[in-house]
């Protein structure tokens, strides 16, 4: 006689079917292939170094196109924010590493005093829609 065979249990499979699931956001790129990408700390920009040269920026949760960061002349394949996410570092294959600010606020200052000729409130405005355009130099 044959001893019994054990009974088998019966795996529980997740249900795809349930809704409980965030939807996936897709998120457009430059049309150029994408060598490494980081998260910020707090999850809210994915940074891609590229293969044209750049560094693609982008809000996770959007699904805007992302800000192209200009600087290396080659391959960018490192990319890393910093601990508070208001610091980007990229490595090229141009031998060189480039520490760029991200803070929307900072990065906005910084070239609304440094633009020639002087940013216009139109011009701010489709560019930088999410920050008040404040003019460098009282107008008079």
């Amino acid at each position: 006689m044959r001893p019994a065979k054990p009974a088998r249990r019966r795996r529980r499979t997740p249900d795809c079917r349930r809704s409980n699931r965030r939807t996936p956001t897709r998120l457009r790129a430059s049309g150029s292939w994408l060598y490494a990408l980081a998260f910020s700390a707090d999850g809210r920009r994915l940074a891609a170094g590229a293969a044209d040269g750049k560094v693609l920026l982008w809000e996770a949760h959007g699904a805007s196109a992302p800000v192209a960061l200009i600087g290396h002349s080659d391959p960018v394949p490192a990319v890393a924010f910093g601990p508070h996410g208001n610091t980007l570092a990229s490595g090229g294959n141009d031998f060189t590493i480039r520490l760029l600010d991200t803070g929307p606020d900072r990065v906005a200052a910084r070239i609304r005093d440094s633009a020639y000729p002087r940013i216009t409130g139109t011009a701010w405005a489709r560019y930088f829609a999410a920050v008040d355009f404040t003019p460098p130099c009282p107008t008079t």
